[in-house]
């Protein structure tokens, strides 16, 4: 259980084009350029009321406490866990808060009760899927120092379902409900899938590094993707530097495995500032996703992806490809620039050459070299 978030035409020779001015990356504008903003107890207004969180129920199970704790100070309260592991053996619902601080300095950790949380946790009105913890309200500060931790147990859920992903009923740990004026900052999370988003200093050691999506899952809804910056990334022996895809236009089977011909876009990512060692594909996107097994419609999408910004970036490459952009005919991608790539091939220290581009309009910084394949990333 994890928690609390994507060419037409064919040039002769590939050569990297250096963008003499590429664009700014987005930065948030709450609090400073960096984050955290808000970080530690000297920022914090004072309220009229702390409920400090009791562990170490009998049962194993401080469910209880941490409501009557939320219920207690639900408005202009300080709701404390201390440094300590508090064990997650219920479903809650903490909504309604208002100019609420919540500090956990310690853990929390949902139970290993399979069978509970597929009978029991709370439906969120989304891709079919359900929550452990739905939290909400205007003007709640959740912090954890660096150092509080959410932790749900989802090795477990992985053996229980061999190893593949979206069982369906398995809850997320917690969702951001209904929440306005609000900032959730310095909370660990275990193994985490994590939106304005800004990221720096990360090291990631194979796996896919940044992979935004899949989207467009629920057809005709809205989603959307949009302010991502990331920067002063290692990427050691990944899949991709920085990754988007969606699903294709055509409708198939029932989510959380099924779907497709979802609209929205992802928009303003900026990938800047990465160092990268034996990477098989740096620059990614696709747009033929299908959970379903089935193949084709790659064309189909309308799901936009634009404003794309990735570059400024040094190392190796585990092949010739430096990118591949399978952009939707239905809808192709706008404003794609990669600029200053300085890469060579781990093997032979030549420089890469391939290119990848489907249905890419007016590409910055680079020549398509070929057309991109059909994979669902």
């Amino acid at each position: 259980m994890n928690t609390i978030f994507l060419l037409l035409g064919i040039a002769s020779l590939s050569t990297a084009v250096v963008d003499p001015d590429p664009p700014a990356p987005w930065l948030p504008e709450y609090g400073g350029e960096y984050p955290p903003y808000l970080y530690g107890r000297d920022s914090i207004t004072p309220k009229s009321k702390t409920c400090e969180v009791k562990s170490g129920d009998p049962n194993g199970d401080d469910t209880s406490a941490i409501l009557k704790a939320f219920n207690e100070c639900k408005e202009d309260g300080h709701i404390l866990f201390s440094n300590t592991t508090y064990y997650v053996g219920q479903a809650m619902t903490t909504t309604g808060l208002k100019n609420v601080d919540i500090e956990l300095q310690g853990t929390m950790e949902w139970s290993k009760d399979i069978d509970y949380w597929l009978n029991n946790s709370l439906p969120i009105g989304f891709q079919n899927q359900s929550t452990a913890w739905l939290l909400g309200g205007d003007n709640i500060h959740f912090y954890g120092h660096g150092y509080g931790t959410l932790f749900g147990n989802g090795d477990v859920w992985y053996v229980f379902n061999n190893g593949t992903s979206n069982l369906q009923g398995r809850p997320h740990a917690i969702s951001i409900h209904n929440t306005t004026n609000s900032l959730i900052e310095g909370l660990r999370f275990i193994q985490s899938q994590i939106s304005n988003i800004y990221m720096a200093n990360n090291t990631f050691h194979k796996g896919l590094a940044y992979a935004m999506g899949s989207i467009g899952q629920y057809e005709n809804q809205v989603n959307f993707i949009e302010n991502i910056t990331a920067i002063d990334t290692i990427c050691l022996d990944t899949a991709y530097a920085g990754r988007i895809k969606s699903w294709t236009g055509r409708n198939t089977g029932v989510p959380p495995n099924g779907g497709g011909g979802g609209l929205g876009w992802a928009r303003n990512i900026s990938f800047t500032n990465f160092t990268l060692q034996n990477v098989d594909t740096p620059w990614y996107i696709t747009q033929c996703t299908s959970y379903n097994g089935v193949e084709g419609g790659c064309d189909t999408s309308l799901f936009h992806i634009e404003n794309m910004h990735w570059g400024n970036t040094t190392g190796t490459t585990k092949n010739n490809l430096v990118l591949s952009l399978q952009c939707s005919g239905a809808a192709p991608c706008t404003n794609i620039d990669i600029f200053d790539n300085d890469l060579k091939v781990q093997s032979n220290g030549t420089k890469p050459e391939e290119f990848l581009c489907s249905n890419v309009e007016d590409p910055k910084g680079f020549n398509c070299t070929g057309k991109a394949p059909n994979t669902s990333g």
